[in-house]
């Protein structure tokens, strides 16, 4: 009996790389275990939402309709018997056959109602698991196996449960990968996607398209007046009007904050222009009431950009869509743009320079340089950590990559620069032999691809990197987007050893809600704090309460931006633990093993 007793229990185990449905899986840990004993079906109720239960029944062989009709109501009758469960009585019923091709079976109700093993939870559980049963013959003619039976059958409850947790949790992540938590809409990432689908879909057609960058008007200010829990719902409300206007087929996403995007399949500009009129019209509609009583009404500034009529390439398309966008705003908001001559050219001097210059960077990579500022501990005078910066080679001078970035994101490869400048830290690291800290600063949309971080990964173990050593900062706009995705390759990480620091911290809303969400090693308080700390109380006091919470929370402190000895002096009186900025130091193209204390002439 306990041989069998183990044998069933390792048929239970699973990891979560093997679930690719949860279904599929219960079927084959059924086949499973009619190996050790002969069980015809398991069935297992599961909460759906707050007040909706479903019951699935997975049979090993087909049953026949009779004998599905038998069991449902020998299953309801014993709920019903529990006066506890009295809200299962009208639960949906679902049946499953896990081999099609074996026999049918018929069983009477007499035989079931003897061959029937369940239990039934005080509460849902894992999974939403609130009862679950096997029915097996073996109940009733073999008293020890029933007895193993009864004793799996919780055991049993936590793995079905955890099989569909795990796989709705996995079907939430590849969702969220392409949507917009929030409005549900399509997000910035497949936005850029979809569009260059277009592009090329148009391009062998010989089509037009049309792309819309829509920003809702003075949301910035509703936001800060009634607060963020009422913007997000007047951006959900705002989202759905435009979805419910926009035809069947057109592109809607949400490319950031308050700020949309549309493709328009085989569009001119006059259909182009009506949709944006439709939409405008439709948004009046949207109104919400505020706490103090007033009515706010939602408008929206668009502009509007064709293909190929104003550019061929999805980044200056969308650069001319913006603009227009912007110029909307200017000319009195609840606008239509659509470009003229000038607007073009405006454009097109805008991203050419910068876009060819990036692409000419991916083709010549020895032009990306790594820079390292050091990030000294206040208290002791020492060095043990540096920031990873990205600096490009152009010519004879050395630029701050700052100014590339948002051309670099709108180009999809913002990516790829990171891997690149990271892959010559790495080894930079790995041929000084540097053993401290190496903060990484990586942009919005990097942390969240699975095989970016599969990459980092590798090129820590290839250069014989500690993954302990590496401290990847998150700031407030890389969570936002996808808090999902990111939370689950934070955790990831986590366990693998590497650390994490939030940057600009205090600089927004949420950021102390990243402290409940993510295991945080560092926070890097903001500058625009940190600089004013001296002469204004307010910011003094900002920093001192962000340093003390920090403090009592086990994380340690870096403020940022130092740039001169009274700062140094307030922030090392207030307690924080490191410092960065130029008075302390610069970045520097070459990393040291160790970094020596300032010189006395240059004392902290």
């Amino acid at each position: 009996m306990l041989a069998i007793q183990v044998q069933l229990l390792e048929a239970f185990l699973i990891t979560s790389d093997v679930i690719r449905d949860w279904k599929d899986h219960v079927g084959k840990l059924l086949i499973r275990v009619n190996e050790i004993m002969d069980i015809y079906a398991l069935f297992s109720i599961f909460q759906v939402d707050q007040e909706t239960y479903a019951m699935e029944i997975f049979w090993h062989n087909p049953p026949s309709q009779k004998t599905r009709e038998r069991f449902d109501r020998i299953v309801k009758q014993r709920i019903g018997e529990l006066n506890r469960l009295h809200f299962l009585s009208g639960m949906g019923v679902n049946h499953n056959i896990v081999d099609k091709e074996r026999p049918e079976i018929e069983l009477y109700e007499k035989d079931i109602a003897l061959e029937v093993k369940s239990i039934f939870l005080e509460s849902p559980q894992v999974g939403g698991v609130v009862g679950i049963g096997l029915q097996s013959s073996t109940v009733a003619r073999d008293v020890g196996r029933s007895l193993i039976i009864e004793g799996i059958l919780t055991t049993l409850a936590n793995v079905v449960g955890s099989v569909k947790a795990i796989d709705q949790y996995t079907r939430e992540v590849k969702y969220y990968v392409t949507r917009d938590p929030l409005t549900e809409l399509y997000n910035q990432n497949l936005f850029w996607d979809l569009a260059a689908n277009e592009q090329l879909r148009a391009r062998r057609h010989g089509q037009q398209f049309a792309l819309l960058v829509l920003d809702f008007d003075n949301f910035k200010m509703i936001n800060d007046r009634y607060g963020h829990a009422f913007g997000n719902s007047f951006l959900q409300r705002f989202a759905r009007q435009m979805k419910d206007v926009l035809p069947e087929g057109d592109i809607l996403a949400r490319y950031s904050g308050d700020i949309f995007t549309a493709i328009l399949p085989q569009t001119d500009q006059e259909s182009a222009r009506q949709t944006a009129v439709r939409v405008m019209n439709a948004l009046k509609e949207v109104v919400m009431s505020t706490s103090d009583g007033l009515q706010i009404k939602a408008t929206v500034s668009i502009g509007i950009a064709l293909y190929p009529e104003h550019a061929d390439d999805i980044n200056t398309l969308f650069v001319i869509a913006r603009n227009m966008m912007l110029k909307a705003k200017r000319d009195g908001k609840n606008r239509i743009g659509i470009p003229g001559s000038d607007d073009l050219v405006e454009a097109r001097e805008a991203t050419d320079d910068k876009g060819l210059f990036l692409l000419d960077l991916l083709e010549n990579p020895e032009n990306i340089i790594p820079c390292f500022q050091p990030i000294v501990g206040i208290q002791q005078h020492d060095v043990s950590i540096y920031e990873l910066l990205m600096a490009i080679r152009s010519g004879e001078e050395i630029i701050k990559a700052s100014s590339f970035i948002g051309t670099a994101e709108k180009m999809g490869i913002i990516s790829r620069l990171d891997y690149i400048v990271i892959e010559k830290a790495f080894r930079e690291i790995h041929n000084k032999g540097y053993q401290g800290l190496l903060f990484i600063n990586l942009a919005p949309n990097s942390l969240i691809l699975k095989e970016f971080i599969r990459d980092v990964r590798k090129l820590a173990t290839d250069y014989q990197i500690d993954p302990s050593n590496i401290v990847f900062e998150i700031t407030e706009r890389e969570t936002v987007r996808n808090r999902i995705l990111l939370e689950q390759f934070v955790w990831d990480l986590k366990n693998e050893g590497f650390k994490f620091a939030i940057d600009d911290f205090g600089s927004g809303f949420s950021t102390y809600h990243y402290l409940k969400m993510f295991p945080i090693d560092y926070v890097k308080i903001d500058g625009e704090f940190i600089k004013n700390t001296p002469d204004h109380e307010v910011d003094w006091a900002f920093v001192k309460s962000m340093i003390s919470l920090a403090r009592d929370l086990e994380i340690k402190t870096i403020a940022e931006h130092i740039e001169d000895r009274e700062i140094l002096k307030t922030v090392r009186e207030l307690g924080a633990d490191f410092g960065q900025g130029f008075f302390i130091g610069r970045p520097s193209l070459t990393i040291e093993p160790t970094v020596p204390k300032p010189a006395k002439s240059e004392p902290l």
